[in-house]
């Protein structure tokens, strides 16, 4: 049984290569998930003046990195102490210019940008969510038919989203109000909670996230609502829960493996942009772009693997 299952999603993995081969195009939306946001805040730094103090704060923690280095491998503790108490006043004087950047004009400005973000979030998803359901039925990726898909299933996902956050983290905020009275009553009755919560907060999470694996792809190959898409998704894990924890394993091996292999290089480029030297920047964006294009590719496979092991399951 289990060499057929393994067998199966032999079958679904192609499939996915094979999806992602013919529709590239899928890759488009995850890549503007990440430019967009980035371009208006890069926007929002530069108008508010908070670039200098950005690169003030990177180069402190460069600099306390380096008298670390320094530290274990000369052993000079006095050195260390006296870049310390130079590191201290430098740190204070950002105090200052941190100070003028907390104004009322740019928080409101920072909510409106937060806004923003986040509903081009959503209807990026969405929009890439429709395009990934054409190209895993084999049909034509038409843009209208993609934005009307789009818009029936925006609001349906805002509220699901909303509910899968309340099912993964209420039970948290439970536990952690729980623990607080625990220790105003006596600190070993809070510790035993804590105890307690990370015990049953891992079984929780290691029941429910496979669960809501699929609640995506029915809500979009179904055509269903937001309560009713994660029900679905509860019970086609539920009904082959051995296929779930394999398909869900898959998945975030994937995603770590991404992580592993792009994530860390992105961060490591997108540091370097902030170096005054305009060749290093250059080739740091240039890196950096292609590095977005194979996380968005690598992002859009992901989800049509999930989408394709639903279908495969439950039926188009």
């Amino acid at each position: 049984m289990l060499y057929s299952l393994m067998g199966d999603i032999k079958d679904i993995f192609k499939q996915s290569l094979d999806n992602i081969n013919t529709g590239r195009a899928i890759a488009i939306p995850y890549l503007l998930a990440f430019l967009v946001p980035v371009i208006l805040i890069l926007l929002f730094v530069t108008a508010t003046g908070a670039s200098s103090v950005i690169t003030g704060i990177v180069d402190l923690k460069e600099t306390r990195d380096s008298q670390r280095l320094d530290l274990l491998l000369t052993g000079d503790a006095a050195t260390y102490q006296a870049d310390q108490a130079q590191m201290t006043q430098d740190a204070a004087e950002l105090i200052g210019p941190i100070t003028e950047l907390l104004t009322f004009k740019n928080l409101v400005w920072f909510i409106i940008l937060s806004f923003i973000i986040g509903l081009f979030s959503v209807y990026i998803s969405c929009f890439a969510y429709a395009m990934i359901l054409l190209v895993v039925k084999a049909e034509e990726i038409d843009l209208w038919r993609v934005l009307r898909i789009t818009h029936r299933n925006f609001f349906r996902y805002i509220f699901q989203r909303i509910l899968v956050w309340l099912i993964v983290f209420l039970p948290a905020a439970v536990f952690i109000v729980v623990t607080i009275f625990g220790f105003m009553a006596h600190w070993i009755i809070g510790v035993l909670f804590i105890l307690i919560f990370a015990a049953v907060w891992t079984i929780y999470i290691i029941y429910v996230t496979p669960r809501l694996m699929y609640s995506v792809p029915a809500m979009f190959v179904h055509n269903r609502g937001p309560w009713s898409s994660i029900r679905k998704s509860f019970s086609a894990a539920h009904n082959n829960i051995k296929r779930a924890w394999v398909v869900f394993g898959v998945m975030y091996a994937s995603m770590f493996i991404v992580n592993a292999v792009i994530g860390k290089p992105m961060m490591i480029a997108m540091g370097q942009m902030l170096s005054d030297g305009p060749f290093q920047i250059l080739m740091s964006l240039l890196l950096l772009l292609v590095l977005l294009c194979c996380q968005s590719v690598c992002i859009a496979f992901i989800n049509i693997f999930i989408f394709n092991a639903y279908i495969d399951q439950e039926g188009p």
